[in-house]
């Protein structure tokens, strides 16, 4: 909920008309839903020490998923290239992360996760071509920017900081350094990839913040989760406010907090 929290507010200014970004925004979720799935095989696998399997059922549904929403997506807006570009970095990230910790070719070339990563990027850019324009979308998709209508247009100006949304990239700069500062989670290079793609991007585009907000967000909240817990530790250990029934209760899962969520969630489409 902090996590949708913290996007709604760089976004909020893409939210302000119906548009068919819409769609691409849905599969830029969906995306990250992915992304999500295969960090909690990540981080178990560190945690337990023993290397992270998936059946071949499970890595064919992960492919059917990657395959489906870039067929969907690149017929809906041309924000695809962000999804594409968004699974490079994560391959990418694997690369520099094995490379700093192996300095092994052989190691770097087998690791699997990294084959795994480069397979759904391939995978993707494949699922784009199939539209009725084929590779000519891809290429229009690129060019686009260069339109020479759209330097009017306001939200592909670029970026100034008295804009709203120049003061909120400020403010999430400022919680990145906080976060970066004083959480113990490790950073990832996956994560300052994609906000630096992003970052760069929105500098140019005004509207490129409707991605890196949720870039952001996904990057950020394992640093904003850890902080918590340290906090209420902290707390539960120091002033004695949160008495050990209450802690314990805390740290179990619960369904009143899911359909608490499920309520908050519906409140958008309410509203809407």
């Amino acid at each position: 909920m902090l996590g949708m929290g913290v996007a709604f507010f760089l976004v909020w200014s893409r939210h302000a008309t119906v548009r068919p970004e819409m769609f691409g925004t849905l599969a830029f979720v969906l995306l990250l839903g992915v992304f999500a799935w295969l960090d909690r095989q990540r981080d178990d696998a560190e945690l337990t020490g023993i290397p992270a399997t998936s059946s071949w059922v499970g890595e064919i549904l992960l492919g059917t998923l990657i395959f489906s929403t870039f067929v969907f997506w690149a017929n809906t807006h041309g924000s695809f290239l962000v999804g594409i570009v968004m699974l490079a970095c994560q391959a990418a990230g694997r690369f520099i992360e094995v490379a700093w910790k192996t300095r092994d070719v052989v190691q770097i070339l087998s690791d699997r996760r990294l084959h795994r990563w480069l397979l759904l990027t391939e995978l993707a850019a494949v699922a784009s071509l199939i539209n009725p324009y084929g590779l000519d979308q891809l290429l229009n998709a690129l060019e686009f920017s260069k339109n020479p209508n759209l330097p009017d247009v306001s939200e592909w100006k670029k970026l100034e900081f008295f804009m709203p949304e120049g003061v909120q990239m400020c403010l999430s700069w400022l919680l990145v350094l906080v976060l970066f500062r004083f959480s113990q989670e490790p950073v990832r290079p996956a994560e300052i990839l994609m906000l630096s793609v992003l970052i760069y991007s929105t500098l140019a585009n005004v509207r490129m913040i409707g991605w890196y907000g949720f870039i952001f967000a996904y990057a950020m909240l394992p640093h904003l989760a850890e902080m918590s817990r340290r906090g209420m530790c902290w707390i539960h250990s120091q002033s004695g406010l949160i008495s050990d029934e209450w802690w314990l209760r805390l740290q179990k899962r619960s369904h009143l907090i899911t359909v608490f969520c499920l309520l908050v969630g519906w409140y958008g489409f309410a509203l809407s």
